[in-house]
């Protein structure tokens, strides 16, 4: 009697564990993770490094059925460069992506999300090789749009309660240098490694 009691409790374990979301769930998902962007340049031999820097926010998706998603949130986002010079451009945006979400793999742990991304400029800095600062907000566009992709894998640790990781890509079709002050054109660029925590409401 004890033995089917233990596996009773284990498949119902086992189940909940393995559980995929289906039509209709919720899901919000904090996260934490590390940018490394750059900017674009066209028709130039200026070359930039590119700045590593930490990022935070909050993921919500609502299920149509088990392989496809929509997916939007609110991020805050280190952005920017370093110079030639070795000056840091330290640029703050909070960002919202528009996205769908298809999940696939044997349990849809697995999962591909694509769609837009709106950014909004917070904060912007010159940072000279002597650590000074220098306001530089006025000089760059208040917001960028562009496209987003990432690659992303989950696995349950409770009912409600998944883990992931995630990759995310994005790419601006704005120029942040609304005042000219670069005699080129240039892009926002990044690319993100992200953790956190899935809560199925």
């Amino acid at each position: 009697m004890k033995k089917l009691t233990f596996l009773f409790i284990l498949c119902v374990f086992t189940s909940s564990i393995y559980a995929q979301n289906s039509k209709g769930d919720f899901t919000l998902a904090p996260k934490v993770g590390l940018n490394l962007s750059n900017y674009f340049e066209f028709e130039s031999d200026v070359s930039y490094k590119s700045r590593l820097a930490p990022n935070f926010g909050v993921i919500g998706e609502y299920f149509f059925s088990e392989k496809w998603s929509a997916r939007s949130g609110i991020t805050y986002e280190n952005m920017g460069v370093k110079d030639s010079y070795d000056g840091k451009d330290k640029l703050q945006y909070i960002t919202i992506p528009l996205n769908a979400s298809l999940h696939f793999g044997n349990k849809n742990n697995w999962y591909f999300n694509f769609g837009t991304t709106i950014a909004f400029l917070t904060n912007a800095v010159y940072e000279d090789t002597n650590g000074n600062e220098y306001d530089i907000k006025e000089a760059l566009a208040n917001n960028d749009f562009g496209i987003n992709y990432g690659l992303g894998y989950s696995f349950r640790v409770a009912e409600k309660v998944s883990l992931f990781i995630d990759y995310q890509e994005f790419f601006g079709f704005i120029n942040p240098d609304k005042a000219d002050a670069i005699p080129f054109t240039i892009l926002n660029t990044k690319s993100s490694i992200n953790v956190g925590a899935i809560l199925t409401l």
